[in-house]
């Protein structure tokens, strides 16, 4: 049903904190991000949700 997935899925350290750099410079009061980690189920890294969702 569903195509062959190759494990790991992940995304290396480095592409990690590349995106996350990335996304504080564009947060603004009308935008927020968040990762979650799959493995563990938790939000981690997230930015402006406090401002986004109160």
């Amino acid at each position: 049903m569903l195509p062959a997935v190759e494990w790991p899925l992940q995304v290396t350290e480095e592409d990690q904190n590349r995106f996350l750099r990335s996304i504080k410079a564009m947060v603004n009061r009308e935008l927020f991000s968040f990762v979650v980690d799959l493995v563990k189920l938790e939000i981690t890294n997230a930015i402006g949700v406090d401002r986004g969702l109160g």
